[in-house]
């Protein structure tokens, strides 16, 4: 199998994020773009659509029962499953924090 689909599809989403368009026509719009990967059997849009919506609820500073209901709510995940997608979005933090060099960290210090 070709991995066109995945690349164009990958294309597509970064190109959705630079557009100046309301969250809600996003969201629309990236359900779209998962239902058209689900059909050519790409599965890592969704999981990594989820792990950013955990992240993005995290940074917020969302309680983890929160950000798991939501999850279960917004993606029809198991209990468990959200609590998986929960922990990969921590450790996509901690991966944040290892690549950022002592002075990136202190730019907030003056």
């Amino acid at each position: 199998m070709s991995n066109a689909p995945s690349m164009a599809i990958q294309e597509i989403i970064q190109g959705l994020e630079a557009l100046d368009s309301d969250p809600v026509t996003k969201q629309k719009f990236r359900q779209l773009v998962r239902a058209v990967g689900a059909a050519h059997g790409i599965s890592w849009i969704e999981r990594e659509d989820r792990v950013s919506f955990a992240r993005e609820l995290l940074d917020l500073r969302v309680s983890r029962p929160t950000i798991r209901d939501r999850l279960i709510a917004t993606f029809e995940v198991s209990r468990p499953q959200a609590y998986r997608i929960i922990d990969s979005a921590l450790q996509l933090s901690q991966k944040r924090l290892v690549n950022e060099t002592p002075h990136e960290c202190n730019d907030h210090i003056d």
